[in-house]
């Protein structure tokens, strides 16, 4: 969805697609203006997948809805794996293992502040994040998987990934390499690698 459009914009489509019970875990890449910072900000608070900068390539898109696609299934298919392996009395309430969406909203920004102020630790993971959280690492493993479709690793590495390209695409850098190092990786040639995984474009693109 694009940000301005005729007769209602994209962050009231948005709530209402979050409002709709068959529609709230819809993937959604918002457009955004390259200088609108705080599009972006408002844009992911009310719950966008990913968003893309206008002008986009063709290429960068289809990556970006396939890696969406490939986590909303891994979500799907976890939670119907937990669904069948509950107890026959837990499968009775339609609530058990369906998430709630605002809930899960608030729970997931709260894990994002905790990320915010470690994520350029090399030595944070999986184990850490859940002990900020208060959690076991099989609780935080179950939460995630339920509201992203992401291990915690995997979770971490995205949130990596989408501070180094915000740094790339602000200018703001002298080096790659010290880009990836700040984000808390610890290789450029694994850093360069999965970037193009996540994103469909090298770092060295911005230059």
């Amino acid at each position: 969805s694009d940000i301005m459009m005729p007769n209602m914009d994209g962050f009231t489509l948005i709530e209402h697609i979050r409002n709709e019970k068959d529609l709230q875990w819809t993937p959604i890449i918002m457009l955004t203006a390259k200088t609108l910072e705080n599009d972006k900000l408002k844009a992911l608070n009310l719950g966008v997948d990913d968003y893309l900068t206008k002008p986009f390539s063709v290429k960068e898109l289809k990556v970006r809805v396939r890696n969406l696609l490939q986590n909303k299934l891994a979500r799907e298919a976890w939670i119907n794996q937990e669904f069948f392996k509950s107890d026959p009395i837990e499968k009775s309430s339609s609530n058990t293992i369906l998430p709630d969406n605002e809930t899960d909203k608030i729970w997931l920004q709260s894990v994002n502040e905790k990320l915010e102020s470690l994520y350029a630790d090399a030595q944070f993971d999986a184990t850490t994040l859940a002990q900020n959280m208060q959690l076991s690492k099989r609780q935080l493993e179950r939460r995630l998987k339920s509201v992203t479709g992401l291990s915690p690793a995997k979770y971490i590495q995205s949130f990596r990934l989408n501070k180094a390209y915000a740094i790339l695409e602000s200018g703001s850098f002298d080096s790659i390499s010290n880009v990836c190092y700040g984000v808390g990786f610890g290789s450029p040639s694994h850093f360069s690698r999965i970037f193009i995984e996540r994103f469909g474009k090298k770092p060295s693109d911005f230059k």
